[in-house]
């Protein structure tokens, strides 16, 4: 799977929806309203968080970028302020990998172009 292309989203999340979805864990997002006297001023959802069952929200960031880092540790909190989860779990690569892929050598993206499997996870 670390051969392939790149994209939106990798074998490797396909993998984990394939094995979690039949077993009840489902997409989640809180929305949030204020209400002045009955009456809707404000509307604000959440970042999704990829899988929830009960109390326990799971998210995998395989490539995680600083800024999905946060956004999915601000989604987590919302959840568990208001009483939506008591557990989140985010499943990200470490940068202890980063010797390992470096001896993988090339993978072919998604244009044709031969290139380095340790740059696409740098």
């Amino acid at each position: 799977m670390i051969h392939e292309p790149g994209g939106s989203e990798s074998q490797i999340p396909k993998l984990f929806s394939q094995y979690l979805r039949p077993e009840g864990w489902v997409e989640g997002e809180l929305t949030a309203k204020v209400l002045i006297d009955d009456t809707e001023v404000v509307k604000t959802e959440t970042h999704k968080i990829d899988y929830v069952k009960g109390k326990v929200a799971f998210d995998l960031e395989w490539n995680s970028k600083d800024q999905t880092f946060d956004r999915d540790l601000y989604a987590f909190r919302a959840f568990f302020e208001y009483y939506k989860i008591s557990v989140g779990v985010l499943v990200t690569r470490s940068t202890s990998l980063h010797d390992y892929f470096a001896t993988l050598g090339t993978y072919i993206d998604r244009y044709g172009t031969e290139r380095e499997i340790r740059a696409k996870y740098k």
